[in-house]
């Protein structure tokens, strides 16, 4: 059992729960949707203020954006296919954002890299 938790912790170490303002600031992609999203901070707050589907260069609409308890979420518009898409942080490293999302028909998990 000790050796388990050991190997837990280990595991772990590089990802964290988000206990604080991050992640960074910057552009971060999706490569599964080759959605690029705009994080910056504004005061003490972590928010998204923009999204780009990367392949059609699409303009997608941020709905709104929260930072609260150390958890980001966010909301976008998809013109073209009139979807809404509910974004919600889950963990992080340094270059990867964890985040679940769900658009009122299918739901799921994906990562977001970062770009610069």
């Amino acid at each position: 059992m000790i050796a388990f938790m050991l190997f837990l912790g280990a595991c772990s170490a590089n990802r964290h729960e988000i206990t604080e303002p991050l992640p960074k600031p910057g552009k971060w992609l999706d490569p599964e949707t080759n959605i690029r999203f705009t994080i910056v901070q504004k005061g003490d707050r972590i928010v998204v203020t923009e999204a780009k589907d990367m392949d059609d260069r699409e303009d997608l609409v941020i709905v709104n954006s929260n930072y609260e308890l150390g958890v980001l979420s966010w909301s976008y518009y998809i013109p073209s296919t009139k979807f809404t898409v509910v974004c919600r942080t889950l963990e992080y490293t340094e270059n990867t954002i964890d985040f679940k999302w769900n658009n009122g028909i299918l739901k799921g998990t994906e990562t977001l890299r970062r770009v610069n």
